[in-house]
């Protein structure tokens, strides 16, 4: 006849399995995230050829964003390379798997312009600006329309280093557009400006990041490699391929 397990037995088994559990759980996690990055890396892939074929068609890079009037809605950057990609900015292709924030359009109205990144959310972000001032000196793919200025995008020919100029990667902060802001910089308390801390930044892997380069290749990189202050990062952002 067997005898049953003794109470410490029953405790030193579940304490081990306790164990086991607590050391195989981040593995598992760990590889989750591996496939949930590798599927990331082939969406801006996608997204890249997609890219390449407009280019290729067009001569020139798409507007990032057409601001609405009174006849036409907005126009974002998944639009004109929808015919390539077969999918739109709420679609499966254009949303990390890991990213866990909002998906969806700018909002807006006809008389009323909306800055972007407050409404028009996504996991990926396009280089319009590179590391220039957004309105007035767009040193990255360009592309912005409103009904007083047209900033078309870049022509093909401008691009001085293809194969090193950022296309897209992953949102930092939820918005659209790919910042280049080195860290870390001060978070500030508004409305009395008392200084909160340093703000150390984010993709949807942590502090690293995918990012697609315009002859459609794509890196897995620390953010910190691109995004910083150093004369190689800078020229990465930019058409001309120059540390402005």
């Amino acid at each position: 006849m067997r005898s049953a397990f003794t109470l410490i037995e029953l405790l030193v088994t579940v304490a081990f399995i306790g164990l086991l559990a607590s050391l195989l759980l981040p593995v598992l996690a760990r590889a989750k995230e591996k496939g949930r990055r590798a599927k990331c890396m082939s969406n801006l892939r996608e997204i890249g050829v997609g890219l390449k074929m407009y280019v290729d068609d067009s001569a020139r890079y798409p507007y990032f964003l057409i601001e609405p009037t009174t006849s036409q809605p907005p126009v974002s950057i998944d639009i004109p390379l929808q015919p390539y990609t077969r999918n739109y900015w709420t679609n499966e292709l254009w949303k990390c798997p890991s990213y866990t924030g909002l998906t969806r359009y700018k909002k807006h109205s006809n008389s009323q312009t909306i800055f972007l990144n407050d409404s028009w959310n996504g996991s990926y972000a396009y280089n319009p600006s590179g590391t220039g001032d957004y309105f007035e000196n767009l040193l990255g793919l360009s592309g912005y329309k409103n009904g007083t200025s047209d900033f078309p995008g870049r022509e093909e020919s401008q691009i001085r280093s293809p194969s090193q100029m950022l296309a897209f990667g992953d949102s930092q902060f939820g918005g659209p557009e790919l910042n280049f802001l080195p860290e870390p910089f001060p978070v500030l308390t508004i409305p009395d400006g008392t200084f909160a801390g340093w703000f150390i930044l984010k993709t949807s892997h942590a502090d690293l990041s995918n990012f697609l380069f315009t002859d459609a290749h794509v890196e897995f990189k620390k953010v910190y490699e691109l995004v910083a202050t150093n004369e190689v990062a800078r020229r990465k952002w930019n058409y001309d391929f120059e540390p402005h």
